[in-house]
């Protein structure tokens, strides 16, 4: 059986083919999404982004060729495997299709064990890339740019449908103590276990970045900041009460709280709060969490 967590949007505007070809990915174990053209399948991954995509070329509103065009220019889906699974068998046809930036071009009629093959390699390939391209090697946390980016998206939904949410900076304090004291192969292990805690305190739609150095920041979407501050304090306390390796290290954090709205919804103002919050904390004697006040920006 496949993973069960892999999402496949089918975009496909013919009953029997959704049929025929949600039954086999079902059997599988795969989740379905459908969409009966491009339209209805941009505002279905407005909602929850597929692991995969099968689509006609041929359809009302907005074809296949158009949708890949779209996902081409849109960083959050463009990676994405991409099948196009069409009666168009004529070699121009699926040249244009591969040019557009398919990964795979099936004709009509396929059998139902080839297209389960490709789909189980293109996912692994996914996965691959997707591990290289998002994620800090040493901590397994989104890298900073893939933080920035789903962020951005954050800010962006939040703007479009008044949501709220709230963003942590936080900082080891010390840490250059821990690497002069006992070499950077320790200070590594320090990192990748105060990132495992804080991917542990989070909620599942929380998520958290390594930002650069011993800094990370956490995204707690339909958060306030008094909530945000809560959260932060107890991944604090969770970090404090750590001793980390043969040397039972113990560290500390500090951390900083900015909020959107309430603080702003520009992406780099809403990080620089967090961070000004976060040098409060540090002079305030570390070890602790303070959250933004705009009257800091009047002074």
């Amino acid at each position: 059986m496949s993973d069960p967590k892999a999402k496949i949007l089918i975009v496909e505007d013919s009953s029997s083919m959704i049929n025929y070809i949600r039954s086999g990915l079902e059997n599988e174990g795969y989740n379905i999404l459908l969409a009966r053209n491009g339209i209805e399948a941009i505002k279905v991954m407005e909602n929850s982004v597929p692991d995969l995509i099968i689509s006609d070329i041929i359809m009302p509103e907005m074809g296949g060729m158009e949708l890949r065009n779209y996902m081409q220019n849109n960083y959050r889906l463009n990676l994405i495997p991409f099948i196009f699974l069409t009666v168009k068998t004529e070699f121009n046809d699926k040249i244009k299709g591969l040019e557009a930036g398919a990964d795979d071009y099936i004709t009509k009629p396929f059998k139902t064990e080839e297209l389960l093959a490709i789909i189980r390699a293109r996912l692994n390939r996914y996965k691959l890339l997707g591990d290289l391209i998002k994620y800090d090697k040493l901590t397994g946390l989104y890298n900073r740019r893939e933080l920035e980016e789903r962020l951005a998206d954050d800010l962006n939904r939040a703007r479009r449908y008044k949501k709220i949410l709230t963003i942590a900076m936080l900082d080891i304090d010390h840490f250059k103590n821990v690497n002069d004291t006992y070499g950077h192969m320790t200070g590594d292990i320090v990192l990748k276990h105060v990132a495992a805690k804080c991917k542990e305190e989070i909620r599942d739609v929380d998520y958290a970045g390594r930002t650069g150095g011993e800094e990370f920041v956490i995204v707690m979407p339909e958060t306030v900041k008094e909530h945000g501050l809560l959260a932060v304090n107890r991944i604090r306390l969770a970090v404090s009460r750590m001793s980390i390796g043969e040397s039972q290290i113990k560290v500390t954090i500090s951390g900083g709280i900015a909020s959107a709205p309430e603080d702003s919804l520009n992406l780099e103002d809403l990080l620089s709060f967090a961070d000004m919050a976060l040098y409060r904390a540090k002079d305030a004697g570390r070890n602790n969490v303070k959250k933004y006040e705009s009257v800091w920006s009047k002074v």
